[in-house]
């Protein structure tokens, strides 16, 4: 009895190890989870490295949908990545929150208004940074290693912003419009850049160099400005309150809603095409997780 119990240990022990494992699904990544990586976008920008937080569901193919989010003024990207890696997996689209750190990218300047200008909040076009310092450029060149890294397909990507990163978004819609951004959720920004030549920057785009015409051309971005319906506290912490600020509205609700609806009229007269959508998200406040919730559920139903 006993040699039959070990003869039939020793050949299951054999069958384990000579078991071939199963072959992967056709496009898989095989790759697949939550992990984090430095980008380093240049040699010219090794002073700027950019801690990138990723999450890849696990049934995600090579041409899967990618969404870059934008962190809030927290420049909290992990526990952006771990708040929003559920829906994630429930919609099968892969994730990447790159971080803009203090550190690297210091005050509202660096991350909120893209890093233009010495000082955006006084801008001189004397004073406007060579574009390759900008910070939104590193988007593009961040996606097309992520891309390389992991063996996407995709050409185009996705991209949700919350408060500070909804800024961030809308502002690098119009400073990079060639950028491969096929669908963006800008939501409850503190305030708004206009697509205007004719208001100073950074409440619109004078002093920047751009034409009205170059503008027009965020008119045709498939963009959705959102915003909690309960986001309507004029205190609420770190909201603008500038002459400037509150004649786009009193709270984040009302600037929201300004910032569409201005932005409809320029785009009637330029006679452009407006692809835009405006969404009030029902009994949400300011909150990353449940504005995601119904973001995601629009691009990925």
């Amino acid at each position: 009895m006993k040699r039959l119990l070990i003869s039939l240990i020793l050949l299951l022990t054999a069958c384990y190890k000579n078991e071939t494992p199963p072959a992967p699904e056709p496009g898989s990544l095989q790759t697949y989870g939550s992990g984090v990586y430095t980008f380093t976008w240049s040699p010219e920008q090794s002073d700027r490295p950019v801690k990138v937080y990723y999450h890849i569901p696990q049934q995600a193919l090579q041409n899967s949908a990618v969404m870059m989010v934008f962190h809030g003024a927290g420049r909290d990207a992990l526990p952006t990545r771990e708040g929003l890696k559920a829906l994630a997996e429930e919609k099968g689209c892969i994730l990447l929150v790159p971080e803009f750190s203090n550190e690297v990218f210091p005050g509202s300047n660096q991350y909120n208004l893209g890093g233009v200008f010495i000082n955006g909040e006084s801008p001189d076009l004397n004073e406007m940074l060579p574009e390759s310092r900008w910070t939104f450029a590193l988007v593009q060149p961040l996606f097309e290693d992520a891309k390389a890294r992991f063996r996407f397909t995709n050409s185009t990507f996705d991209a949700f912003g919350h408060s500070a990163g909804a800024q961030f978004l809308h502002r690098l819609l119009l400073f990079q419009p060639t950028i491969a951004i096929e669908r963006a959720v800008s939501n409850a920004a503190g305030w708004y850049t206009l697509p205007d030549a004719t208001v100073e920057f950074p409440y619109g785009m004078e002093v920047t160099g751009f034409t009205q015409p170059q503008i027009d051309g965020i008119f045709n971005k498939n963009l959705r400005v959102g915003v909690g319906a309960l986001d309507t506290d004029p205190n609420s912490f770190n909201l603008r309150h500038t002459a400037e600020a509150d004649a786009q509205g009193n709270n984040r609700v009302q600037r929201a809603q300004y910032f569409f609806q201005q932005s409809a009229q320029l785009a009637q007269q330029a006679g452009s095409a407006f692809q835009w959508r405006f969404s009030v998200w029902p009994g949400v406040g300011h909150d990353l997780e449940a504005s995601a919730e119904y973001a995601f559920d629009l691009l990925y139903p």
